[in-house]
């Protein structure tokens, strides 16, 4: 029967057109099977010298060339033709910009409709995609930003709590702009849309920024009032609670920052409590080690705001006895429970603290415990180890420092870490009271540590200019700050440089 079929089929087919059936493809798939089942049973020689034709399975075609699946392209249209397209398609093609996440292209269009004066015909959803497109890139976008808040705000479209919350955020972490947050948290609130927390710690981060702006400062603390307030019922978290810190401490308003230091250890000890409570009994000591964690970290964070307060008002004894009471208590016994720039942070604070206090021992002290506890020292804590030996005299000890420092922390020359140490020696020498070899070491070693397209910090001329005036040596004084009015453009009287022997 096969026989018959193979035959048939070869008779009145053209080579080229090859004879076939549904019926004949199953039969050669069966004689294919049949043959695979043989050949298991015969030697191969026997196979090899069958009288009956050899008919294998049908081969399924193949593409010579495999091309992989690529991703839509985006969409592609030449600018120079937009004049050519009708409103609505004006307006199809910027929502297809937007969408496949073109904003240059998007902004072309955008300007176009608002050119013909049809941007009308974009809704609040384009509006608000075209924003958030823009946020990828805020201060390259910044301009474009504010020109579609402030046409929405003139089409009263009514922008969203979310909408807000975005704005504000860019408008205080990536741009610092107080006039345009206070702007946008106003809106807010005359159009008595819900004020989150995020927002309120965005607007109040803000007032904090300048910190030697007192007027600024007040406001803060009236805003953080505000929110307190039974009217507004808003719900602070811990960071909220370490920026008021923050707030009152640069006014040295200590007594209020110690009673919202308390409020908020209170409010986590309550927060960790209810969080031991919710754990699931399979998961419990897994959740309990999570909630250690996090209680360790938020309370040396709390720590450190409080040790901030102390320093910006010069309660020293006081931040050093708390300090000490805390770590007594075994808070960073375990250092894996606190992030290490928590605990970096801590013992800058404490090192801090002894250079006001002009404490060596103590400075020593919490070096050691810092090592030992496994924290990573960073160019700040040895910077104010390497000032506060200056305090006692220990040139040579601030030397070791410094130099181990330089080999040890692999600092890059061109970053602010390596002016700040280099910085931090300078301040020792000067503190010891050897003026001369601050002016050597100033003028040599120090000015050849840095770029010369890098300029030094006035606070370290104003430091050297000062020193020297202070013993009478005004040449030298006279000198370093015609230096810095070539740095800075300060205006210095032209007698005072020429008398320094330098022409301006």
């Amino acid at each position: 029967m096969l026989r018959l079929i193979s035959q048939t089929a070869r008779v009145g087919c053209s080579p080229m057109r090859p004879f076939s059936t549904p019926f004949l493809v199953m039969t050669l798939a069966v004689r294919g099977v049949l043959s695979d089942r043989s050949s298991q049973l015969k030697p191969a020689s026997a196979i090899q010298h069958m009288d009956s034709p050899s008919i294998s399975k049908p081969r399924q075609f193949q593409p010579a060339h495999s091309f992989p699946k690529t991703p839509k392209p985006p969409v592609r249209f030449n600018l120079d033709k937009l004049s050519k397209l009708s409103g609505w398609e004006k307006v199809e093609l910027f929502r297809d910009f937007v969408k496949n996440h073109m904003p240059l292209e998007a902004l072309a269009v955008y300007e176009r409709l608002r050119v013909n004066n049809i941007i009308h015909q974009l809704t609040y959803q384009d509006h608000h995609a075209m924003f958030h497109l823009l946020l990828a890139n805020p201060v390259v976008n910044r301009e474009p930003i504010g020109e579609i808040v402030g046409y929405m705000i003139q089409r009263n479209m009514k922008p969203s709590e979310s909408f807000w919350m975005s704005y504000i955020h860019c408008c205080s972490h990536k741009w610092r702009d107080m006039e345009h947050t206070m702007w946008a948290f106003n809106q807010m609130l005359d159009n008595n849309i819900k004020v989150s927390t995020v927002t309120w710690n965005d607007v109040l981060n803000m007032h904090a920024y300048n910190q030697k702006d007192l007027q600024m400062l007040m406001e803060g603390v009236k805003i953080w009032e505000r929110m307190d307030s039974q009217e507004v019922a808003a719900q602070p978290d811990l960071e909220t609670y370490l920026c008021v810190m923050d707030l009152y401490g640069r006014l040295a308003r200590v007594t209020d920052a110690e009673g919202i230091y308390q409020r908020a250890l209170n409010e986590l000890s309550d927060l960790v409590h209810r969080s031991r409570q919710l754990t699931a009994v399979s998961d419990r000591q897994k959740k309990k080690l999570m909630a250690v964690k996090v209680e360790r970290d938020m309370a040396v964070r709390l720590l450190n705001g409080m040790l901030g307060v102390y320093a910006h008002s010069g309660h020293v004894a006081k931040g050093l006895k708390l300090a000490d009471a805390i770590l007594q208590h075994g808070v960073m016994n375990d250092v894996d429970m606190t992030s290490q720039s928590t605990a970096q942070s801590l013992y800058s604070l404490l090192l801090k603290l002894c250079v006001q206090s002009k404490d060596l021992s103590s400075a020593l002290k919490y070096m050691d415990d810092a090592k030992r506890r496994g924290v990573r020292v960073d160019a700040v804590m040895v910077g104010r180890l390497v000032h506060v030996h200056g305090f006692s005299g220990d040139l040579q000890g601030a030397k070791q420092v410094f130099d181990a420092a330089l080999t040890q922390l692999q600092l890059d020359k061109q970053g602010n870490r390596w002016q700040d140490l280099h910085t931090a020696y300078l301040q020792a020498i000067v503190v010891s009271g050897d003026i001369s070899s601050a002016n050597k070491w100033f003028f040599g070693e120090y000015q050849q540590a840095f770029p010369k397209e890098k300029r030094l910090l006035r606070m370290v001329y104003n430091l050297m200019i000062e020193a020297n005036r202070d013993i009478g040596n005004n040449d030298v004084a006279d000198k370093i700050a015609c230096e810095m009015q070539a740095a800075y453009r300060v205006e210095i009287p032209k007698t005072v440089c020429h008398k320094a022997g330098t022409d301006i």
